[in-house]
């Protein structure tokens, strides 16, 4: 793990209010081959993000880092929680910014440099 941060700006009654959680990890190449064997049948897409859904992404604000978001080469996934990222079993895959609910949670696998970008953040 490169990086990590939390944040919870909000305190709320089961610190699931303003949740933003962030972690960068690095994988050599062997380890980018495998995990890209299975990612791309768990609902990983191609980047570059589509424009709807970059346009939506003003909103989560330090969440990501802008360079991650305008990766053109990698992969990225993009599941909605509806309001329930903790707990909820069958986050639903977004392909366009419509069908965003609430919770996110975010993976971008850039190349070549192998990163991991992975987000989790409460709509509330």
């Amino acid at each position: 793990m490169l990086d990590y941060r939390g944040f919870a700006a909000i305190g709320g009654t089961f610190q699931r209010e303003g949740l933003k959680v962030s972690a960068i990890f690095a994988f050599t190449p062997q380890q980018a081959e495998q995990y890209l064997e299975s990612a791309v049948n768990n609902g990983w897409r191609p980047l570059p993000l589509p424009r709807d859904i970059l346009a939506e992404s003003e909103k989560w604000g330090n969440l990501v880092n802008q360079p991650q978001l305008r990766a053109k080469k990698g992969w990225y996934l993009l599941k909605t929680a509806g309001d329930n990222v903790l707990y909820n079993p069958n986050p639903r895959l977004c392909r366009k910014a419509s069908e965003l609910r609430g919770d996110i949670i975010l993976g971008i696998l850039t190349l070549p440099d192998l990163k991991l970008y992975a987000a989790v953040a409460s709509g509330y």
